[in-house]
This record gives C-alpha cells, structure tokens and sequence, in this order.
C-alpha cells in the first residue's frame, strides 16, 4: 500500500512537471515531424520528376536527377534525426507513460472517422522540382510549388 502512495506522488510529480508550455512545445515538435514526414510522402516523385520533363541533354538530366536524390536523402537524413532525438524521445515516452496512467476514452485512430486526413494537394511543381508548404486555414497543410 506504501509503494502504491508512492508511485502516485512520483506519477503527480511527474504530471506537474510537464506544464502547458513543455506540452505545447511538444505538439509543435510533433506537428513539425508530421509535416515533413508529409512532405516525404512525394519524395518518389519529386526523385523521378526530371526524367518526365524534357531536358536539353543527358547531362542536364542527370545533373538533375542527382540534384533531387542530394537533397532528397538530405530530407530523410534530418527526419531520422528529428525522430529519434531527445526531444522526440522524450515525448514519445511521456504519451505511453500518459496512456497507461490515464487510458479511459483513448482509442485508435480511424481513417474512416477522419475523411480529410490526407487533405494535401499536389500543386504543379516547379520545373526543377522545389516544393513548399503552406496553411491552409484548415489545420491542414497544402502542398504548393515555390
């Protein structure tokens, strides 16, 4: 009975800890891995996009396919860095902690409650395949070319 009084003014403390302004910055570290793990979504895409426009040469075409690979691995090199730093880490452990603690109401997601999960628009890119995001006032993320 002791350790269970115990772990619960460990489980409060713990709670105090994490006051609004640690929570709301970990929402925004998490809304920004989501919109770049978005914007990854197209990475395909944007790789294999100079060889469906026309290029003058061979070399154009390759130079810009390499472009598009250089900085497409760059994308993915700093989402893997994103997701598995400290602060992501910290994060991800305090949700499992926060769902075993407190896991009334809480239930998996569905696609099917959610039709415009994946509310991202591919505009026409630009020809040498730059990208952009912007809000669409929605809460959702818009795809645009720069």
């Amino acid at each position: 009975m002791g350790s269970t009084a115990a772990s619960h003014g460990i489980a409060a403390t713990q709670e105090m800890l994490w006051d609004e302004a640690r929570i709301e910055s970990s929402m925004a570290h998490l809304q920004n891995m989501h919109a770049r793990l978005t914007h990854l979504r197209d990475a395909v895409s944007r790789l294999v996009n100079p060889m469906l426009v026309q290029q003058t040469s061979p070399e154009e075409l390759y130079a810009n396919f390499a472009k598009n690979v250089t900085k497409t691995q760059t994308e993915v090199q700093d989402f893997t860095k994103l997701f598995k730093n400290d602060k992501s880490n910290e994060t991800f452990e305090r949700a499992a902690e926060s769902r075993l603690q407190n896991s009334e109401n809480i239930r998996g997601w569905r696609v099917t409650e959610h039709e415009d999960w994946l509310d991202v628009h591919n505009v026409n890119s630009a020809k040498d395949g730059t990208t952009g995001w912007s809000d669409s006032g929605k809460g959702t993320q818009t795809f645009k070319a720069r």
